[in-house]
């Protein structure tokens, strides 16, 4: 009976590993990051965020991600500042620095997750979306693997600014900018 519950531990052991060696192997955030240096471009859903700018710091294997603020948003019910997160990539993992619950990577073009409460692919329907700091990790993702094309420059759009000019009108005012040819 030893003997056999020792010989089920090794199989499920060398089962487990082998499973875990080949999601390794099919890992792939590293070729779909996009923000490699500071940056003022960012996505629209950022930029509602509160967003304004990114800071991407490398050390040796690992890439730090910052986010500069301007207001905080809602998720779950929370008040988020993002500027109070650090983003971490190594391994072909993001994590929250100091919050390491979850690691999320991309495995065949999907988000992959592995924390305590689940590990594989997500699944839209899992309980995991109730964990605030689930939701941002899975923000900051999609964040870094937009594709420059499909954001903009969020210094241009500051330059407008909303003036309430009396009796509780805002007004939005424009700066022109004049580009000589």
């Amino acid at each position: 009976m030893k003997k056999l519950i020792i010989t089920l531990f090794t199989t499920l052991t060398i089962i487990s590993c082998t499973q875990n060696d080949e999601i390794d192997q099919q890992l792939e955030l590293n070729k779909h990051i996009k923000l490699k240096k500071n940056t003022s471009d960012i996505s629209n859903d950022f930029f509602k965020m509160g967003v304004t700018n990114v800071i991407v710091k490398k050390e040796s294997n690992t890439i730090e991600y910052n986010f500069n603020t301007k207001k905080n948003f809602f998720i779950n019910g929370k008040s988020v500042d993002l500027s109070k997160y650090t983003f971490q990539f190594s391994n072909n993992f993001l994590t929250i620095k100091n919050h390491s619950y979850f690691k999320l990577s991309i495995v065949n073009n999907k988000p992959y997750v592995v924390s305590d409460m689940y590990t594989g692919i997500i699944n839209y329907n899992n309980k995991l979306f109730t964990n605030t700091n689930f939701n941002i990790l899975l923000f900051a993702m999609k964040e870094i693997t937009t594709p420059y094309e499909q954001k903009f420059n969020s210094k241009q759009l500051l330059k407008y600014q909303i003036k309430d000019v009396g009796f509780g009108i805002p007004i939005i005012c424009m700066l022109l900018v004049v580009v000589e040819v």
